[in-house]
Order: C-alpha cells, then sequence, then structure tokens
C-alpha cells in the first residue's frame, strides 16, 4: 500500500532549491500544513536551515498560522513566518491582544497594518515583540501628529528600513518629530505621500540629520510648492536619494529650477514629477540639468509639457542616460513627433509613453518612419487621435520588431468605436 504521505523532506527539498517565488512559498507551507506531527520538528528544522536566502517579502504568514496566533493556539510553523498583512480592514481586539502579547512575533520583520482602522499606533506598537521590524505601512491610518510622534519616541523601531505613512493624517507637527528621530537614522524608504505637510513640513525634512540614508522619499499629494521642493533639494539625505517622487503637488518651473540647481542629488535615478504643473520651461530646465545627468527613469505625465518640451528632453545633455521617459497626459501634438521622428536615436531610451496626447495621423505616419523604433522596447501611443492610415503605418513599421511592446490593438479599438 502506498504510503499516504509522500516523504515531506523529498518534497522539501525540492521547493527550497527553486527559485523564492510567492508560489514555491504557498507549496511550501501547503507541504508543512499536511506534514504528518511526526515529522513536522525535522521538517521544520530543515526549512529554517534553508531559507536563509528568502526575502522576508516572500515569506507571509498564511492566514491560517496567523489566525492561530490571534487565538492564542501555539503554531509551530509560525517560525519561518517573516511578513505580516493584517491591512484593509480594522483590527479584532484578539489581533491588537496578539500584536502586543504574543512573543511568537518576534520573528517578523515586515508588518503590514494599511486600513487596519488605528488610530493610535500605540495600540500595537508599544509591543515589546515587534522589536525586529525592518518595514512597518501604517498608511491610510488617521494616526496624525500625535501619532507620528509616537512613532518618533519608540526606540523599538529601531531596525526600520522602510517606513509607509500615505494618507495617515500627519501634517508639519508630526514631520518635524519623525525628522528628529535618532532612532528613525536605518530608514531608506519614507513614504509620506497624501499628507499635509506643506512648505513648513519640508522645511523640517531639510535639517532632518537623522533621516541623512534615506535612498527613496516619498512626497506625492504632499501640498508642497516651489520652496518645498527647493528645501528637499538641499536636505540632508540628498546625496543618498535614489528615487523621489514629488507627484501631485504644485512645483512648476520654479520647483523643478531648484532641483535643477541641486548640487547634491547626482545619485537620483528615478524622478516622478506627475500633476506637477511642468510646461516647456521646466522641461527645458530638466534637460540641461547637471544633477539629473545619470537619470534613468523621468514620469511627467498629466502636465502641460508640448512640442518644444519633448525636443528639449530628448535631445537634452543631461538626459542622456534615461531608458524610460513617461510623457502621457501632456500637450504634444503631431508636430512634436515629426521633431521626434527626425532625430537620429535617442540615447538610451527605451521605453516611451505618449498617450494620451494630441498626436494625430500624420505625427503617427512620421513616428512609423522613425530610424530609432529598433532600439525601442515599448512605445505607447493610445489615446491619441490616431486614425486609420496612421494606425496601419504604425502596424507595418511595427511588425518586423517582435519585441516591441506596443498598444495598437487600443488605437484599432478607438478607431471602430470613436
Amino acid at each position: 500500500m502506498a504510503d499516504p504521505h509522500p516523504d515531506t523532506l523529498d518534497l522539501l527539498r525540492d521547493l527550497l532549491y527553486a527559485e523564492p517565488s510567492p508560489e514555491t512559498w504557498a507549496a511550501l507551507c501547503d507541504a508543512l500544513d499536511r506534514c504528518p506531527h511526526a515529522r513536522l520538528d525535522a521538517a521544520l528544522d530543515y526549512a529554517r536551515d534553508h531559507l536563509g536566502r528568502w526575502p522576508d517579502a516572500l515569506r507571509p504568514a498564511p492566514k491560517a498560522w496567523w489566525d492561530a496566533l490571534a487565538d492564542g493556539r501555539h503554531e509551530p510553523r509560525w517560525a519561518l513566518a517573516r511578513t505580516l498583512d493584517l491591512s484593509g480592514a480594522p483590527l479584532p481586539a484578539n489581533a491588537i491582544d496578539a500584536l502586543l502579547h504574543n512573543p511568537e512575533l518576534g520573528t517578523i520583520a515586515r508588518l503590514n497594518l494599511a486600513s487596519a482602522g488605528l488610530t493610535d499606533p500605540c495600540e500595537v506598537l508599544s509591543s515589546r515583540h515587534l522589536t525586529h521590524l525592518h518595514a512597518l505601512d501604517l498608511s491610510f491610518n488617521a494616526i496624525g501628529d500625535n501619532g507620528a510622534a509616537l512613532l518618533a519616541d519608540n526606540p523599538a523601531l529601531a531596525g526600520l528600513r522602510e517606513l509607509e505613512l500615505c494618507a495617515s493624517a500627519i501634517g508639519e507637527v508630526g514631520v518635524a518629530a519623525l525628522a528628529d528621530a535618532a532612532h528613525l537614522s536605518g530608514l531608506r524608504r519614507l513614504g509620506l505621500s497624501s499628507n499635509l505637510i506643506g512648505d513648513t513640513g519640508a522645511a523640517f525634512l531639510a535639517r532632518a540629520q537623522a533621516l541623512a540614508g534615506l535612498t527613496d522619499l516619498d512626497l506625492n499629494d504632499a501640498q508642497l510648492h516651489p520652496e518645498g521642493a527647493a528645501a528637499v533639494a538641499v536636505a540632508p539625505f540628498a546625496p543618498s536619494l535614489e528615487r523621489m517622487d514629488l507627484s501631485t503637488n504644485d512645483i512648476g518651473s520654479g520647483g523643478v529650477g531648484a532641483l535643477c540647481v541641486a548640487p547634491d542629488l547626482r545619485r537620483l535615478r528615478t524622478l516622478i514629477l506627475n500633476q506637477s504643473g511642468l510646461d516647456d520651461r521646466a522641461a527645458e530646465l530638466l534637460a540641461v540639468a547637471p544633477a539629473l545627468e545619470d537619470l534613468d527613469t523621468l514620469s511627467a505625465w498629466d502636465n502641460h509639457i508640448g512640442d518644444r518640451g519633448l525636443l528639449a528632453l530628448l535631445r537634452g545633455r543631461a538626459l542622456r542616460a534615461l531608458s524610460r521617459l513617461d510623457l502621457s497626459a501632456n500637450a504634444i501634438t503631431s508636430q512634436g513627433a515629426l521633431w521626434l521622428a527626425q532625430l537620429d536615436r535617442l540615447g538610451r531610451l527605451t521605453h516611451l509613453d505618449l498617450r494620451g496626447n494630441q498626436i494625430a495621423d500624420g505625427g503617427a505616419q512620421m513616428l512609423a518612419r522613425a530610424p530609432w523604433l529598433g532600439h525601442l522596447d515599448a512605445l505607447k501611443l493610445a489615446g491619441n487621435p490616431i486614425g486609420p492610415r496612421g494606425v496601419d503605418a504604425l502596424r507595418r513599421a511595427f511588425a518586423p520588431i517582435p519585441s516591441l511592446e506596443h498598444d495598437l490593438d487600443a488605437l484599432d479599438d478607438a478607431v471602430l468605436d470613436p
């Protein structure tokens, strides 16, 4: 008679030597859940010894394991989990109690409490068992300035590398507290989008010596103006920044000008300026900014950049390293497409997004003849008033380039159903 429990260690060995992935983790958890009790200790020891190379983010606690802990039951498999996701619904009382008092939570490195109905993070973050956190997400909880101050005063969070506080009702007072929190000096990513930071809050960030190690800063929709952008550009963390999002702030060409003359943004690789009031003048400033010479990705959708701005960005000496450019939902016309098509090459650009502009058939036909088409990996044009002639020209041009990612089907649909 066949063994109803195939050799668990053989199955674990196959899974643990596979490439780490969500699917492999799910299969591993399933195998451990079905493991006979007599073999479980050996199976857990084997798994623990071989999971060291797995990223924490790929080791989420299954719901059944968390439910056991929240109900006060011992779950031996829990020791393998590194991520706990409790986002999306208010935390019940037993969950808060478990977070506060269960020592088994000491293995958790990543905790997601976004939209968990918290108004006071002290409810869970006063736990002495959450001292190994590397990543914490409290987004969409109205913790306010008092909650930010509690975070700033909690030395148990000294190991944090990522802190997400999107839409948390934090204002300039809360930002001031975070900026002065010495135990947050290990932070590499700080997400403050959709908060009431303002230019005064940006000024507090500009003196944040404790945050000098930041590499990723998200200030999307933070109520900034040119003065706020200028403050951030010279903050202590500016020399280490690799990614910055200033979208949905009214910084305009004045704020862009401050970024362009900042002396310490040379490590910046990704700059996101969507819905930021940019015009052709702002694009021209970006194109000649010495601080942006190594920029890889520029996203500036839903602004007011026209044909002159497009040409400046693609000919500018400062953006020669650019590989991804998103200028969707701007004011680029067929004239801009003509100028673009006349360029011999686009530097290192591989991804160009021009969706939702004003390029018509004539512009599309010119793009179809562009000498640099074969060097692109993606060209997006949906949402432009391109008719059948333009679509046909592009389809013929794209046919010999099967690797090119495009959205001609969306243009076809628009032609058939205007």
